[in-house]
């Protein structure tokens, strides 16, 4: 397996997500619907596509596992501005504009123990072959490497929600994403 080139583009995440939706639905099968709130005067953010694609499949494959008996996953895009830094510690977002990609489940949720470890790598609550405990670690790399932040938020038997929060640019979109003049 070669490393790929790591290629940020300007996009708008809810095209982004649109996109992905009918392959999304295909893999997740009939027991679980999916839903969108998408914003559509989303900000745009600068990102890798592939891995961003990534990054959904992750969230919204291990969602589903997360509700065996079948449930509702729902992805939410909207423009976000924290007056203050938001959050403690590590995890603290610091003050600005974001756009927020949100995956909520309305499965089994997490313990707060369970919550704790959740990014690091080879952890999985998983069993024996059913995944590596990679995703959310890479979930987690790909969005410190584009410079935002993640925060799960989740209840035993509340369900999971993951927050992803990507800085604005003001730049326009990537070629591909706007219409062609002539």
């Amino acid at each position: 397996s070669r490393k790929s080139m790591v290629e940020p583009q300007v996009m708008d995440l809810s095209e982004v997500v649109e996109g992905a939706v009918a392959t999304l639905t295909r893999i997740i099968g009939e027991d679980v619907a999916i839903e969108t709130r998408l914003a559509a005067d989303l900000h745009s953010v600068m990102a890798d596509r592939s891995q961003l694609d990534q990054v959904l499949f992750n969230l919204v494959i291990n969602a589903r596992d997360a509700m065996p008996l079948g449930g509702r996953v729902t992805i939410e895009t909207a423009n976000v501005e924290f007056a203050s830094a938001h959050g403690v510690g590590p995890r603290e977002v610091p003050a600005g504009q974001y756009v927020m990609l949100a995956v909520t489940d309305t499965g089994m949720g997490m313990d707060a123990a369970t919550r704790a470890r959740v990014f690091e790598p080879f952890f999985t609550t998983k069993g024996s072959g059913r995944g590596t405990g990679l995703g959310l670690a890479m979930v987690q790399n790909f969005v410190m490497q584009s410079g935002g932040y993640v925060r799960v938020y989740s209840e035993p038997g509340q369900g999971t929600t993951f927050k992803i929060y990507l800085p604005t640019v003001a730049l326009p979109l990537a070629s591909g994403h706007m219409p062609s003049s002539g």
